[in-house]
């Protein structure tokens, strides 16, 4: 119950599952997740095999390094149910070195044409080249934020039933915050975190991480102009401008790891593309592909045009071929979360491109208004 990330070799398997015997077959699917089941990421997808061996990615400090395995059972009518179990998986020494071990694994993934390896090779590798500086200034529970993930030194979203600055940030979360143009008496009392003369004001975006001190944060309208300012509720949006020799959205990667990082998102992108090619879809795989694709594209400045393209392509093709299935809950959600990140990295988006986005938006929704009749 205890290795290390991208070289221990974990046998997983679920067994002693029973149901009603006009049920049967029973199908499996083994995953994981590093903080919560929302970024589930799949390593056997449904069919009658209980078992894979496959490596890990790392844990987070947050939780100890533990990563909670889970087992869902499925019978004939979609009925389900799951098991979990948590293992330490240590951080391997460095990002550079999950790269080596992952383009590996990819590339023997792609050359044998074998869908569970892909995933185990996508699922084990993104924890690493994601994982971030969580010493956060606050602890995110007490801000009622979901745990830091994917943004250095900042806590996540505000959790559901709370509201505050949106998207991962580290300003308090309240069930009870006042809109823009109500009366407030600091800036916690704000949706918004921003009060001025008593008023609550629409805040200031703000760039990732501060831009980690090593770059200018910088605001443009989406036409790609600079502008003065840039509030929450503006048609505009604010990045880093490095400084020489740095690199990322918050400008936290030197420019060697920046072109390791690139190269093999840009084959994860590759890989994915490749796999639509001899994968069998279920609703496990279209979950597996829109959180992979999320979480590939979690710095867009990490991914090249052709990398943008291909992974957005996955979705395309996913959510046309199966609109109907894309709007389960879960799946829908994460759809949505990856259509967003692609459309973060607005300089390498072609007018056709944003087009067929737009078309496979409004399949998955058709798709979702039939689905409900």
């Amino acid at each position: 119950n205890k290795g290390t990330a991208l070289t221990t070799q974990f046998w997983c398997s679920t067994s002693q599952w029973s149901d009603d015997i006009d049920d049967y077959p029973l199908q499996y699917t083994l995953a994981h997740y590093i903080i919560d089941d929302s970024n589930l990421l799949v390593l056997k997808s449904r069919d009658v095999l209980t078992y894979v061996t496959t490596v890990l990615g790392q844990g987070s400090t947050l939780r100890a390094n533990r990563v909670t395995l889970i087992g869902i059972a499925y019978d004939i009518y979609d009925a389900s149910t799951n098991a979990t179990l948590d293992v330490e998986v240590l951080p391997i020494q460095s990002k550079s070195f999950a790269v080596t071990l992952g383009s590996s694994l990819l590339s023997n993934a792609v050359q044998q044409s074998d869908a569970n390896l892909v995933t185990q090779a996508l699922s084990s590798s993104l924890p690493s080249i994601n994982s971030v500086d969580c010493n956060v200034p606050t602890p995110c529970v007490s801000l009622n934020r979901a745990n830091c993930l994917f943004t250095a030194k900042t806590c996540g979203q505000c959790i559901s039933g709370f509201v505050g600055i949106p998207g991962d940030a580290n300003g308090i979360c309240s069930s009870d915050k006042v809109g823009i143009g109500q009366l407030c008496s600091s800036n916690s009392s704000c949706a918004t975190n921003y009060c001025l003369h008593g008023i609550c004001m629409d805040g200031p975006q703000e760039c990732p991480n501060k831009c980690n001190g090593r770059g200018i944060c910088t605001a443009f309208d989406y036409s790609g102009r600079p502008v003065q300012s840039c509030k929450t509720l503006d048609s505009c949006y604010v990045q880093c401008s490095c400084s020489s020799g740095f690199f990322g959205r918050d400008c936290g990667i030197l420019s060697g790891a920046f072109s390791q990082l690139v190269a093999y998102r840009n084959s994860m992108c590759q890989a994915l593309d490749s796999a639509l090619n001899f994968q069998d879809v279920a609703r496990d795989v279209i979950l597996f592909r829109a959180q992979s694709v999320a979480q590939i594209l979690v710095d867009p400045t990490q991914v090249d045009t052709l990398g943008i393209q291909l992974c957005a392509n996955v979705l395309i093709r996913t959510v046309l071929l199966y609109a109907v299935q894309s709007c389960e809950e879960t799946v829908f959600e994460s759809l949505t979360n990856a259509f967003a990140n692609i459309l973060q990295a607005r300089d390498k988006l072609s007018m056709p491109l944003v087009q067929n986005i737009t078309n496979a938006l409004n399949a998955m929704s058709f798709g979702c208004l039939t689905g409900s009749v």
